[in-house]
C-alpha cells in the first residue's frame, strides 16, 4: 500500500462518519481516541501540555551538539534541550522537509513532537542514521504527532539487542496522525529488531501509517534473527492505523513479524496487510492478541503462518476479517495460529498454505470457541453455528474510513448473519455497525452505497 493511497484520509465522500471526525487531522485523532481507548491520548499535547512550548522556526540542521539556552529556532536545539513534558512545536514551519545532519536525541524525559501534518512536513534521515532517539525511562513517552518520519537507518554492531531504523525509545512511543516509512534496521552480531519503530516499552499507533520498512537479521541467533519489520515493542496497540508493506528478512535465518512483533498486540479499526517474513508475517505476538473491527490481509510468509501467530494463550477476535494471507510450507497455516482462538462474528477465509486452503489452527490441546463466525478451513472443530462457505469478499481497498477493508458482496453469506458482542457503534470504517436485520460478519458492514458497486478481487 502506498502512502498516497492510505493518505490518512479522515473523511471519504459519501461515508456516514461520526461528526466528531469531520475535523482537522489531530483534532480528529483526539476524538477518535475516545471511541477506541480514552487512555490512548493521555498526556497528549492538546490535553496536557504542562511544559514549555519550543517553537521551531528554522528548517536548517547541523550535526553540532546545541548549547541549551534560549531557543535558536532549530529542531535540534528544541529536541535535545527540552525538559520533561515540553513540546517541540513544528506547526509554524513553511518548509516541507527537514533534512537531518545527525540523529535527534532526547534526554530521559516525556516529550511531545508536534508537526503541521504528515503530508505537510517530513523529517528526513537520508538513509544514514536513525531520525529520533528517545532515551526515556520506563515511564517516559515520546509523543510524535502530525509528521512523516522517513528513511532512517540503524546497523547494530553491538552484541546486545536494540533496533529501530527510524525511531528508537528506551521508554514508550505514541505515534499519532503520522507516517513512518522507508526505514531500515539490521544486525550482523545479534538479534535485529524494529525496521521502522523500536520501543522497550509500548508503542501506540493512532490514525497513523507504518509502511515500507525493513529489518534484516544476519546473526546466528537461537530463534528468529530478525523481528518486527514495521514495529517491535513489548506491547503494540494499532488503533485506526495501517501497518503495511513492511518486511523482516534474512539471507539464511528465520524471521518473525514482518508487520508487528510484540508480546502483546491489540488492534482496533486497524489494517495489517502485505507484510512479509519467513514466518508469522503479519503479526507475531507472544502472550496476548486481541483484534476488534480489524483486517489482516495479504501478508506472506515464506514458511509458516501468513496472517497472525500467537505463541501462548488464546487469541481473541471480534468482528474482524482475516483473509488472503499465505504461507509457503505445506503443513503451515495461512490465516491465524494460536494455542486457542475465541472468535465472535469474524471472517477467517480465503487464506492458503502451499496454495491449498488453510485458514485457522489451534494447538493439539487447544480449541476454537465463539459464535456467528465464517471459517472456511480449520484443523480443529469450530463452533456449531459457523458458516463454512466463501464469504465473497471484495479486494482490499479504500472503502471509506481511515483504513482499507474488504467489502462484502451483497449476496455474501456473511450479510446479516453476525453479532455485535461488544456493542460497537461502528464497523472498521466508522460506518454504522448494524444495518439490516442483523450485524454482518467481519470488519465491514454492507450498506446501500456498495450494493451496486462491488469489485470482485478475482
Amino acid at each position: 500500500m502506498t502512502i498516497t493511497a492510505a493518505r490518512n484520509s479522515f473523511v471519504a465522500p459519501g461515508r456516514r462518519l461520526p461528526s466528531a471526525l469531520r475535523l482537522r487531522p489531530l483534532a480528529a485523532a483526539l476524538a477518535l481516541s475516545q471511541l477506541i481507548d480514552p487512555s490512548a491520548m493521555a498526556g497528549s499535547t492538546i490535553t496536557a501540555s504542562s511544559g514549555v512550548n519550543h517553537v521551531v522556526t528554522s528548517c536548517a540542521d547541523a550535526a553540532i551538539l546545541p548549547v541549551c539556552g534560549p531557543d535558536d529556532g532549530t529542531l535540534r536545539q528544541a529536541f535535545n534541550c527540552a525538559q520533561d513534558r515540553d513540546t517541540v512545536d513544528l506547526s509554524q514551519l513553511q518548509c516541507s522537509t527537514i533534512t537531518l545532519a545527525a540523529p535527534l536525541t532526547s534526554g530521559p524525559v516525556s516529550l511531545f513532537l508536534s508537526g503541521p501534518g504528515a503530508e505537510s512536513l517530513k523529517i528526513e534521515a537520508g538513509g544514514a542514521f536513525r531520525a529520533l532517539v528517545h532515551n526515556g525511562r520506563p515511564g517516559d513517552t515520546l509523543y510524535v504527532e502530525n509528521v512523516t518520519i522517513a528513511n532512517g537507518r540503524y546497523e547494530n554492531t553491538y552484541t546486545y539487542g536494540g533496533g529501530g531504523g527510524c525511531i528508537f525509545s528506551s521508554g514508550n512511543l505514541y505515534i499519532g496522525a503520522s507516517i513512518v516509512t522507508g526505514c531500515y534496521a539490521s544486525s550482523a552480531t545479534t538479534l535485529a529488531t524494529g525496521g521502522g519503530i523500536f520501543a522497550k516499552g509500548s508503542v501506540t499507533l493512532l490514525a497513523s501509517l507504518v509502511t515500507g520498512n525493513t529489518v534484516k537479521g544476519q546473526a546466528d541467533t537461537k530463534y528468529a534473527s530478525a523481528r518486527g519489520g514495521g514495529v517491535y515493542a513489548d506491547t503494540v496497540k494499532v488503533y485506526a492505523s495501517t501497518v503495511s508493506g513492511n518486511a523482516a528478512v534474512s539471507p539464511t535465518k528465520t524471521t518473525y513479524g514482518g508487520g508487528v512483533y510484540a508480546k502483546n498486540v491489540i488492534g482496533k479499526y486497524a489494517t495489517i496487510s502485505e507484510n512479509s517474513a519467513t514466518s508469522r508475517a503479519g503479526v507475531s505476538a507472544g502472550t496476548a492478541l486481541t483484534l476488534t473491527s480489524s483486517t489482516i490481509s495479504a501478508n506472506v510468509a515464506r514458511d509458516f503462518t501468513g496472517g497472525a501467530h500467537l505463541v501462548n494463550g488464546t487469541a481473541n477476535l471480534y468482528n474482524s476479517t482475516i483473509a488472503f494471507n499465505s504461507a509457503g510450507a505445506p503443513q503451515a497455516v495461512g490465516g491465524i495460529t494460536a494455542g486457542a482462538v475465541h472468535s465472535e462474528s469474524s471472517i477467517i477465509a480465503r487464506n492458503t498454505a502451499a496454495n491449498a486452503a488453510s485458514d485457522i489452527a489451534a494447538s493439539a490441546d487447544g480449541n476454537i470457541t465463539g459464535a456467528h463466525n465464517l471459517i472456511m478451513v480449520s484443523n480443529v472443530a469450530v463452533p456449531q453455528d459457523t458458516i463454512r462457505t466463501d464469504p465473497q469478499l471484495g479486494p482490499l481497498q479504500d472503502n471509506g474510513g481511515l483504513t482499507w477493508t474488504h467489502a462484502l458482496r451483497p449476496s455474501s453469506p456473511a450479510v446479516d448473519h453476525g453479532a455485535n458482542p461488544l456493542a460497537n457503534e461502528y464497523d472498521q470504517r466508522f460506518d454504522i455497525r448494524e444495518i439490516g436485520t442483523a450485524t454482518d460478519i467481519g470488519a465491514f458492514e454492507l450498506d446501500e452505497l456498495f450494493a451496486g458497486n462491488f469489485e470482485d478481487p478475482n
